[in-house]
């Protein structure tokens, strides 16, 4: 499915987006840009390497600092890992506080625990189980979350959908976070090795619209 001519975006900015006969109003903050400008790197496949996962911003200035993400919402990533280990694609994080993040834990040479991962969450995680992720191979993954439940997909196909014990109010990403790539600072897990193109937060659109949308 071709969705690049259905919308007028205005990218890499938190900005309404509409399809062009107006029937359709969704947002969306681009995490990964806004990480890139930071550091003036070209836009396009970004390198986990030292470098990058030695770096920390401070997403006070980004267009997603102090935003309210109240469900339906969706994050979209779009990753590779070089190395199949215990790691943290992304986390964003304050004073001890993990507010939002996504990291890997393997079980087996096939089989990775997928970790969802923020305060705001019940359990403070959902964990998805699945063989989604290659070591060496670009992964595309997409969690819908709802109030009472995250389904995560792998390449637009449903994998997993886990209930949470109590619903999600909402997830605040203060200005005061600050955004690690490629890590986390409170899981102290190693640094991730491998290179990340997308890392996208949508809201105000289905699921299946925005899995299948060209980035």
């Amino acid at each position: 499915m071709d969705t690049s001519s259905l919308f007028e975006r205005s990218l890499f900015r938190n900005e309404a987006s509409a399809r062009k006969d107006g029937s359709m109003y969704f947002e969306f903050y681009d995490v990964l840009l806004e990480y890139q400008d930071a550091r003036k790197i070209e836009p396009g496949e970004f390198i986990l390497d030292e470098d990058t996962t030695s770096n920390a911003v401070n997403i006070g200035s980004m267009r997603f600092g102090d935003v309210t993400l109240t469900p339906p919402f969706s994050i979209k990533v779009e990753f590779k890992l070089d190395v199949f280990k215990a790691s943290c694609l992304f986390s964003i994080e304050n004073e001890g506080d993990l507010t939002l993040g996504l990291c890997f834990t393997p079980v087996s040479s096939e089989v990775v625990t997928i970790n969802l991962r923020s305060k705001y969450l019940p359990d403070g995680q959902v964990n998805f189980v699945n063989r989604a992720v290659k070591e060496g191979s670009w992964t595309n993954l997409l969690f819908h979350v709802k109030n009472e439940e995250i389904t995560c997909y792998s390449d637009c196909v449903e994998m997993n959908t886990e209930q949470l014990a109590t619903p999600l109010k909402e997830i605040y990403l203060s200005e005061e976070n600050t955004l690690y790539l490629g890590r986390s600072i409170l899981e102290k897990y190693p640094a991730a090795q491998g290179a990340v193109k997308n890392i996208k937060i949508f809201y105000n659109i289905d699921e299946d619209i925005v899995c299948k949308m060209d980035d």
